[in-house]
């Protein structure tokens, strides 16, 4: 009792601390460290069964208490977001209390704390997240200068700054390195708006698989280097798998000169395959470069030149970035939604009355346009050429014509590509790149034979089209007239460009940010006809159909996609048994064909996508999303294609899973989990569920994030839970380029439970 009572004591005095830390710095390297450890010493008080562990615990929990109790004094102000404000008042009174009432007078939310003299005319406001400054820049924006009886410099309007001013950190006795002030004009000027959207646009294609391929190499690396520490830690612990030191030589595993893991996060170089949790196959590339986006979203602002315009920001708003710039340089937005965009862009400099939203000033009616495009037939897949191809074909041409071979990023005339295949008769395999350091299977393209040449797409069969408007600037009369005026002027164009706008939405929003909230209203304009004022349009994943509203969430390289879905779908369908990675694509093939008596559990499913992709190799699909809306529509879509092996469920997977199994489980052979969670990766509860049901044999992980990816492997691969059959070993994995000329890569990993 008495240790379990000082280790209670212990536990409240750790949370307090961390409750404090987390309020000043709630994105604090240091607290998520400590609330990992804290999380740590937490199992272990629950897992106690003994004096023994209750006075572990209580050591473990004051050793906790002082690391954090260090942080918190180390901590630098650096790391929140700074606000300089000038013009302030100059006099006796008029001090930090005195700023920081007149700020929360003018409704700023969120600071933590503000610093000013007396006799200066600028102060310092420290806030506990990025939102908050930004919205404290708007409210502050040609503010008035606060009024104090003989004081100086307390005319005129208030200046703010990003971040803390060179002059301001001497005066206010500090050593913090300033920081980025807000861009000037001129540097807004020279930026250009493909380093903002698609970074790595001037990039050669085969250097960019390269660069994702590392990446997620290194994200492989840092799981198996966690993985070996934990278990060092495991057999060298004298305290059984609560302990982080060995007994012998006293040395901490996760210190920071003995930790594999910290060094893989750390490592910007390439990583010995040999130092991955499994072997990574190469980098699945995109069947199109250019234009290959089925959503676009453009903001309504002012360009550098105060025009109204219809883009993408040059930069992040609480960097001071607020100018629109013309998005038709992008190499990744496709060309009819750069036609919506001229267009909307066209009505607003000749026709509107209203004025585009400034969020400068938080005024303005027009805000965002947003174009989604929909196919009903089956989904445009070119087979990329090779560099040895298209060269062979040029020679060709040249001999003929008498010309001279296109440069490498030029089409080719001859180039035969070929598109609009059945889901079932798609191979991943031509897609499959090899880079440096890869461990492909046989037939797979280097580097060295990557080409850029590709065939254009054609025009989609339908147009989806959503203005967001701000509905506090004009009465709603005035503003469905603009809307409706707007809408036509999109329709004629659309007609001139033998394109079919089949729906035109609007959603009222008046935040400081476009994002809306998720319940935000999405209407029709009140004279829409029935045809349109559904709501939605179909688009296709190769012969596939779905339901796509204006919020729905659907993957926006539609050919890419098909290939990311087809190649889980033939790993999810092996045989049963663990084996070594395959060396053969045609291996792969065969294992993908349908096998006996097989249950497909579809994880995080949302609208079914992969699930309903997959139906025809399963016996059954059941798909599990927490969100009731994702589930309706998976229903629909599952009609829409006449899928009848398919069900889909609403609730926690943790909760839902061990139900299907207890239900179902008798009545397959085989039961394999595909999980595709957010950038966040899976939560911790789910990771459970999958662990706990020793009935999934198999698990395929389609990740958008290589950094969640290696933090939820590292739990899903515990070494401690593989002989008792609670845990999987990561077989193989493969990178996928989703997301031409910017730096996002998706990853598969197939993992096997070890029995």
């Amino acid at each position: 009792l008495i240790g379990l009572e000082f280790c209670l004591i212990f536990i409240t005095i750790l949370r307090i601390t961390l409750k404090q830390m987390s309020a000043v710095a709630s994105s604090s390297k240091h607290s998520h460290a400590l609330r990992k450890e804290l999380g740590f010493v937490s199992n272990l008080l629950k897992d106690a069964r003994s004096m023994t562990d209750y006075i572990t615990a209580a050591r473990l929990a004051s050793n906790l208490a002082t690391k954090a109790k260090e942080a918190a004094s180390k901590f630098s102000n650096k790391e929140l977001p700074a606000l300089t404000i000038r013009g302030l008042p100059s006099s006796k009174g008029w001090g930090w209390q005195e700023f920081r009432k007149w700020l929360l007078e003018q409704g700023c939310q969120g600071i933590r704390f503000a610093e000013k003299r007396s006799e200066d005319v600028l102060g310092v406001v420290y806030f506990t997240e990025d939102t908050f400054r930004a919205e404290a820049v708007l409210k502050l924006a040609d503010c008035p200068a606060p009024a104090a009886e003989g004081a100086e410099g307390s005319s005129g309007v208030v200046k703010c700054e990003v971040g803390v001013a060179a002059d301001a950190a001497p005066r206010h006795g500090t050593k913090r390195r300033p920081e980025t002030d807000a861009p000037k004009a001129e540097d807004t000027k020279d930026r250009n708006i493909c380093d903002a959207v698609c970074p790595l646009w001037k990039m050669p294609y085969p250097e960019q698989l390269q660069l994702k391929f590392d990446t997620v190499a290194r994200a492989l690396a840092k799981a198996k280097a966690e993985e070996e520490a934990s278990a060092v830690n495991q057999r060298a612990s004298g305290l059984g798998r609560y302990s982080n030191t060995n007994q012998k030589g006293g040395k901490n595993y996760n210190n920071r000169n003995h930790n594999p893991a910290k060094r893989a996060r750390e490592g910007e170089g390439r990583p010995d395959p040999a130092s991955l949790i499994c072997p990574l196959q190469g980098i699945l590339r995109s069947p199109l470069l250019e234009n290959y986006r089925n959503k676009s979203e453009f903001t309504m602002g002012y360009d550098i030149n105060e025009q109204p315009t219809v883009g993408f920001l040059l930069g992040a708003f609480v960097d001071g970035m607020t100018a629109v710039a013309d998005p038709s340089p992008t190499r990744h937005t496709s060309r009819t939604a750069l036609a919506m965009a001229a267009a909307a862009q066209e009505f607003l400099r000749t026709q509107s009355k209203l004025a585009v939203y400034d969020k400068r000033r938080q005024t303005g009616f027009w805000r965002l346009l947003l174009v989604r495009e929909g196919r009903k037939g089956s989904t445009f897949i070119p087979v990329p050429a090779t560099a040895e191809e298209n060269g062979r074909a040029e020679l060709a041409k040249a001999e003929v014509e008498g010309s001279t071979p296109p440069g490498p990023s030029q089409p080719s005339p001859l180039l035969q590509v070929t598109g609009d295949r059945p889901f079932a008769e798609l191979a991943p395999w031509p897609y499959l790149c090899a880079p440096e350091s890869s461990q492909p299977p046989e037939g797979a393209t280097p580097l060295d034979a990557v080409f850029e040449a590709e065939a254009a797409a054609p025009n989609p069969d339908e147009v989806l089209v959503m203005v967001q408007a701000n509905d506090k600037f004009v009465d709603k009369e005035t503003g469905m007239a603009e809307l409706s005026a707007m809408r036509e002027f999109l329709r004629e164009r659309c007609v001139s460009l033998g394109l079919n706008l089949t729906v035109f939405k609007i959603q009222w929003h008046s935040g400081v940010s476009n994002a809306a909230p998720l319940d935000a209203p999405v209407l029709s304009l009140p004279d829409e006809d029935a045809a349109t004022a559904a709501g939605y349009i179909v688009d296709s994943l190769c012969d596939f159909k779905f339901r796509i509203s204006p919020t729905a969430f659907f993957q926006v390289n539609s050919a890419a996609t098909c290939v990311l879905y087809r190649l889980a779908g033939l790993w999810a369908a092996e045989g049963n048994a663990f084996t070594s990675s395959s060396s053969s694509l045609a291996a792969d093939e065969a294992l993908g064909q349908k096998g006996p008596k097989t249950l497909l559990l579809d994880v995080c499913c949302g609208t079914g996508t992969i699930g309903l992709t997959l139906a025809g190799q399963v016996d059954k699909v059941v798909g599990v999303d927490i969100t009731s809306s994702a589930i309706q529509d998976a229903k629909v879509n599952a009609e829409l294609n006449g899928v009848q092996n398919a069900e889909f469920l609403t609730g926690k997977a943790e909760v839902v899973l061990p139900e299907v199994l207890a239900k179902q489980a008798a009545s397959y052979e085989n039961i394999v989990a595909i999980v595709d969670p957010p950038r966040a990766g899976l939560h911790k509860s789910v990771l459970k569920a999958l662990l706990r049901c020793p009935k999934i044999s198999r698990v395929v992980y389609v990740s958008c994030n290589p950094d969640s990816l290696a933090e939820n492997l590292k739990v899903l691969c515990d070494p401690a839970a593989v002989a008792s059959g609670n845990a999987f070993v990561a077989e193989k994995a493969m990178a996928l380029d989703l997301f031409p000329h910017t730096a996002h890569v998706e990853t598969i990993v197939k993992l096997q439970r070890m029995y």
